[in-house]
């Protein structure tokens, strides 16, 4: 069979391409959203909007996204209708004014069920975030000596979220970055 077909790379990204299709070297626009994950996330893996398929993970990252950061959707090829750096997809608001924002302080509450899991102070049962933020807050106002559930290190980013949780300024000098558990 004569190859004479000529087709855009973009219409056989992710399709396997024809002997009888000659599709020459080319570069492509991907749609991308930038997104807040919800749950940890691979690279690569596929991604849902009310039970259907919208797109990958950034299949570029090498690791693994975790609950509260932000990462690049790679929408599929060939689902949007618009495509010129601004682009529009049918599951999907149509332009950032009508796009739902996290506030910061959903993006902190996130952070700190990632901090939770991470320091393995996680149970499915209870919202563990809370737990923490009271644990600490205790601690602060003399309340308990220690904190249960082991050791924790504290950074700065730490502190930052939780002030925006708690709406609680804590002065430099009141800051704990580590908090033994001494029981």
């Amino acid at each position: 069979m004569k190859k004479s077909i000529i087709t855009d790379a973009l219409e056989w990204l992710g399709k396997i391409i024809p002997d009888h299709i000659l599709v020459k070297r080319d570069a492509i626009h991907l749609a991308v959203e930038p997104m807040v994950a919800q749950q940890e996330l691979l690279p690569g893996q596929i991604y849902y909007v009310d039970d259907k398929k919208v797109g990958i993970v950034d299949p570029f990252l090498e690791n693994a996204v975790s609950i509260g950061q932000k990462f690049l959707l790679v929408l599929f090829p060939g689902e949007v209708s618009v495509l010129r750096h601004d682009w529009e997809h049918p599951l999907l608001p149509k332009n950032k004014e009508d796009t739902e924002i996290l506030d910061q302080k959903e993006i902190s509450i996130l952070w700190m069920k990632r901090f939770a899991i991470e320091n393995g102070y996680y149970e499915e049962d209870m919202d563990d975030y809370t737990h923490i933020i009271e644990k600490i807050c205790e601690f602060l106002d003399g309340e308990i000596d220690c904190i249960v559930n082991g050791e924790w290190d504290i950074t700065d980013t730490f502190w930052y979220h939780f002030e925006i949780i708690t709406g609680r300024k804590i002065k430099d000098d009141d800051r704990i970055y580590n908090f033994p558990c001494t029981c």
